[in-house]
């Protein structure tokens, strides 16, 4: 899936994504709870990236940041 705005992030796409690792890592036989254990760490890693802190710092450096609905449906998501 590719998708170059994060405005055009959805919910339903971050979902897509997640069930596509995981099974992805059913098929290369992994551990399941490592796959859970990686995928709950990508969406931390991603949902950092737009936390208040970062979009401060990025302000702070002249960076201005548009288009970010995607922080809301990363910080919901974990695979249990």
């Amino acid at each position: 899936m590719r998708v170059r705005k994060t405005a055009s992030l959805t919910a339903e796409k971050v979902k897509q994504v997640v069930g596509d690792y995981l099974a992805d890592g059913r098929r290369e036989d992994r551990d399941g709870e490592s796959v859970k254990i990686s995928c709950n760490a990508m969406l931390r890693n991603a949902a950092a990236l737009f936390s208040k802190q970062m979009l401060a710092e990025y302000q702070n450096t002249g960076l201005a940041l548009s288009n970010l609905p995607l922080v809301s449906c990363i910080s919901i998501l974990r695979i249990s």
